[in-house]
């Protein structure tokens, strides 16, 4: 991992003048239980002073941090600033499993440093997925569950309803021609607004990894089993990369140059 982001970003720095726009990384600081987004604005309270210097964080190490799964990575060590040295790990872990509010909070809030307002024809949010698998369970597996098979659901348990959590704020405050139907009771938020109007212009594009999906998109020559699904949706199998590399590149139809007309 740390080898390929070496080659992919060199000595770039968080501060330096190769990255042309504004760029936020989120990642979460373990021996303080808090989410940072690790920004590039130059006026930013930790890009340049006493409090930090994230300026000067080399590129490859921030991602790095962003993406330290517990259980499959080892925690990144940054020193944060001078004689402090921070624990990181994946964003994911937190009510940032899916960034997308976190960023809109940054790119508008008063302690941070963009300051864009807010406005259904000012700001478009896109936010894109890795795609997902649908959590189910048989009653009878909940019912024979021990301590261990808790402990190793429970993580992503929280993670999808992190995720879900944000997509359901994200819809009730925007307008979006790709809301998704959220639950049955819900369904998908079209006209629901947290004020009278829409607060943003929003699009989120992911892909559920399903037997019927999978079969639907017909991205290869086979037939997907639940095996399959199984195997696709496991985070370890690299060997799936090719596959979902495939997957991808199908399930992309689902982008619209429509969607981004009015901007």
């Amino acid at each position: 991992m740390e080898e390929g982001l070496k080659q992919a970003f060199g000595e770039i720095k968080l501060g330096g003048e190769e990255i042309k726009t504004g760029l936020c990384v989120v990642a979460k600081r373990a021996d303080t239980n808090s989410i940072w987004p690790l920004i590039n604005h130059p006026h930013g309270k930790f890009y340049d002073s006493e409090n930090g210097n994230n300026k000067d964080l080399e590129l490859w190490r921030v991602v790095r941090a962003s993406t330290a799964a517990p259980t499959y990575f080892a925690p990144q060590m940054i020193e944060v600033s001078a004689g402090q040295t921070a624990a990181f790990i994946d964003g994911g872990l937190s009510m940032a499993n899916n960034p997308s509010l976190t960023l809109l909070m940054v790119a508008t809030l008063s302690g941070f440093k963009f300051h864009w307002p807010m406005g259904e024809d000012k700001i478009l949010l896109v936010s894109v997925g890795t795609g997902y698998g649908v959590f189910k369970k048989k009653y009878k597996e909940i019912d024979k569950a021990t301590l261990l098979s808790w402990a190793s659901n429970i993580p992503e348990m929280l993670m999808q309803d992190a995720s879900w959590q944000n997509q359901v704020i994200l819809q009730w405050i925007s307008k979006s021609p790709t809301a998704d139907s959220l639950d049955m009771e819900i369904g998908d938020l079209k006209n629901d607004f947290m004020g009278s109007n829409p607060l943003i212009s929003y699009l989120r594009y992911n892909f559920c990894i399903t037997c019927e999906n999978l079969n639907t998109l017909k991205a290869e020559d086979k037939i997907y089993t639940d095996d399959d699904v199984k195997s696709l949706t496991d985070m370890s199998r690299a060997a799936n990369r090719e596959m979902l590399y495939q997957l991808g590149s199908k399930a992309a139809a689902a982008i619209k140059p429509e969607h981004f007309d009015k901007f």
